[in-house]
């Protein structure tokens, strides 16, 4: 019966006790704890960079050429008729909800 017991939960508790081993060994249980005042903090010397104006001497440019599609397209309506006098938005232009456009 003692070995029916080890066969059947023998893996479990095999399982668990690595778990509790290794949250353990996670939280720094295993690691030596340094008290307060064994190590004193010390300064390093560093020293800085000067800093200098650089001449650009030619300014790199690369032209690429393609076209550009947008991913969704909107049609925009007026719920009621009537003659649009003046637009305040140029073609292209960023627009956001709310925003005026004519």
């Amino acid at each position: 019966m003692k070995e029916n017991f080890m066969k059947g939960y023998g893996k479990y508790i095999l399982f668990v006790v690595v778990i509790v081993i290794t949250l353990l060994w996670l939280s720094g249980f295993f690691t030596p704890k340094i008290k307060s005042g064994e190590i004193k903090p010390h300064a390093k010397k560093v020293s800085g960079l000067k800093v200098g104006e650089v001449e650009v001497v030619e300014a790199l440019q690369t032209p690429y050429f393609g076209l550009v599609q947008p991913d969704d397209r909107a049609e925009i309506a007026s719920r009621v008729f009537g003659r649009v006098e003046r637009v305040f938005v140029k073609e292209g232009d960023a627009v956001s909800t709310g925003k005026l456009l004519a």
